[in-house]
């Protein structure tokens, strides 16, 4: 069965989200909208798969993951 989750439209007039380029834009919708996440938005992440998804290479995604971390906006496990 498949999910939906809504997102709100706010979040194009989010500051943060305003000054990220667009790959970055992108790279941040899928954390928040790809099958594996549950709704505590907790989940092992297939880099691989995600920067498939999003068209970029892994060492892109990567990059892009620890910048936002950096920023606080994602919390990463390994």
């Amino acid at each position: 069965m498949s999910k939906q989750r809504v997102i709100r439209d706010e979040i194009w007039d989010d500051t943060w989200v305003y000054s990220l380029p667009m790959e970055q834009k992108i790279a941040w919708l899928y954390p928040l909208t790809n099958p594996q996440c549950n709704v505590a938005g907790v989940y092992k992440l297939n880099r691989h798969t995600a920067s498939s998804a999003i068209g970029c290479s892994k060492e892109i995604f990567d990059t892009i993951l620890n910048a936002f971390s950096d920023a606080k906006k994602l919390l990463l496990h390994e």
